[in-house]
């Protein structure tokens, strides 16, 4: 066996009879192990889970969210935040320090942003306007100016945009 210095047999055990029935507990009714349901409630379940939980509409919105995450509600709800209102390069960078999971874990958690923050991942900067967006609330948003973003869609005055637009920058 690795580890041991020296043959091993396997087959045999140099102890007596009484040694054997005492290291066995021959005759003895050993008992049965309860086993113990693993402790789901919210203290346990971790950040991630129910950041992703949340952009997925589990715990609702305003008060019922407050109410179904408890003492948790500040944490989860920064969390929440912070995906808003960070720049996709900020998140990108994020995820490549290993905050926001993989998979499907991280498309649930980014919510609507994943899209934006895997093309800033991945090495290209494109944003998709959402209903109510402005190019200056885009440009704060990402942190670049709104005229630069306008120039490299070909955007001229009015400056309009619509919901669905893919925008590079």
């Amino acid at each position: 066996l690795p580890g041991w210095a020296g043959d091993l047999d396997l087959d045999k055990c140099y102890m007596t009879a009484e040694e054997w029935m005492e290291a066995a507990s021959v005759g003895e009714v050993q008992p049965v192990p309860t086993p113990v349901p693993p402790d789901t409630s919210l203290a346990n379940i971790p950040l991630l889970t129910l950041v992703a939980d949340t952009m997925s509409g589990r715990y609702g919105a305003g008060d019922e969210r407050r109410e179904m995450l408890g003492s948790r509600w500040r944490e989860v709800q920064d969390a929440v935040n912070h995906v808003y209102d960070a720049t996709a390069e900020q998140l990108a960078d994020e995820v490549w320090a290993g905050r926001w999971g993989n998979g499907s874990m991280r498309k649930a958690a980014l919510g609507r942003r994943y899209g934006e923050v895997m093309a800033a991942v991945n090495g290209s900067s494109t944003y998709t306007v959402v209903k109510g967006d402005t190019l200056s609330g885009i440009g704060a948003k990402l942190g670049v100016k709104w005229q630069t973003i306008a120039t490299k869609n070909g955007i001229a005055a009015p400056y309009t945009i619509y919901a669905g637009q893919r925008l590079t920058y």
